[in-house]
């Protein structure tokens, strides 16, 4: 059984869709369903139902497959990793997750104290969907995370600790009007044509979206829910519609401008989440170090 058919099958599995797994897996559908084909073939068991509109749910045969399928996936994907770091000559490897999109200078000044506190020492950051952070964290593939925390709470031996909390505003293109406003009501954006990340990217999280614009006053207008961060901002680049995120989310100033939200409650919890059973000493120096950094940046 081959770990990129797999792979391909864990895509569809939480993207619930064969469209979306083939864009997030920059294959084409046929290929998708050809490898989902084989798979049934191989298995002799129906892994997924389709319906009319091209909805994908699990059957229970693909329920049991698919968390199997993600232990496997990620510690092979680990173990690969761990071995090509032996080679290298590095004595440790954490491995840390954060979210593609998100604002990552932090990292660098980190680093730079923690090298010098644990030396041989790497730090090999990945970058992920929400939902890829909490299965990492959950098999193991993941030391830490940082990211806000919705996507990351309630997994088994796993704990998040607060940095700071995220002022929400709205990423809006260069080309509309609002790019030319420091702050607008949050209710005002009732009427615009709104962009998210989808339930399958993160299904806490997009949760949290939705409850927050309803508490805000009013039932969003979702242009289109997508499953990464860099499709968000390209549809926000191009004008086709706004996106409500967290202040962290890196952006192109020269295509896109942020506006503060008043008359909102939405503050976005900023974590480390990492494991609490086998940490080693170079895990905890980064956990400390990375608090500290926040901390400081909370005071300035």
């Amino acid at each position: 059984m081959q770990i990129e058919r797999l792979k391909v099958f864990i895509d569809v599995a939480e993207c619930r869709s064969f469209t979306r797994a083939a864009e997030r897996g920059y294959i084409s559908q046929s290929a998708v369903s050809q490898q989902i084909a084989a798979l049934e073939r191989e298995l002799g068991a129906a892994l997924l139902l389709r319906d009319r509109k091209g909805n994908v749910s699990l059957t229970a045969e693909g329920e049991v497959f698919y968390r199997g399928c993600v232990k496997v996936v990620d510690a092979y994907e680990k173990t690969v990793m761990q071995v090509r770091n032996i080679r290298e000559g590095d004595k440790e490897v954490i491995f840390l997750g954060m979210v593609a999109g998100s604002d990552d200078k932090w990292l660098s000044e980190v680093l730079s104290a923690f090298v010098r506190r644990c030396p041989g020492v790497r730090v090999m950051p990945t970058y992920d969907s929400f939902i890829g952070l909490r299965r990492g964290l959950e098999s193991g593939r993941l030391d830490a995370a940082v990211a806000v925390c919705y996507d990351l709470e309630d997994i088994d031996s796993v704990v998040c600790e607060p940095l700071l909390e995220l002022q929400s505003v709205a990423l809006v293109s260069n080309q509309s009007p609002l790019a030319r406003q420091e702050e607008m009501r949050a209710v005002d954006l009732k009427d615009e044509y709104l962009i998210t990340t989808s339930e399958a990217y993160g299904p806490a999280s997009f949760r949290h979206w939705m409850e927050e614009r309803r508490r805000e006053g009013y039932e969003p207008k979702l242009r289109e829910a997508v499953d990464s961060a860099e499709t968000l901002r390209l549809l926000v680049e191009i004008n086709a519609g706004i996106a409500i995120v967290p202040s962290y989310m890196r952006h192109d100033k020269e295509k896109c401008s942020t506006v503060r939200l008043v008359g909102t409650e939405d503050r976005v919890p900023y974590v480390i989440a990492h494991r609490t059973v086998g940490v080693s000493e170079a895990l905890k120096i980064f956990i400390a170090l990375t608090k500290e950094h926040f901390a400081h940046f909370t005071e300035g």
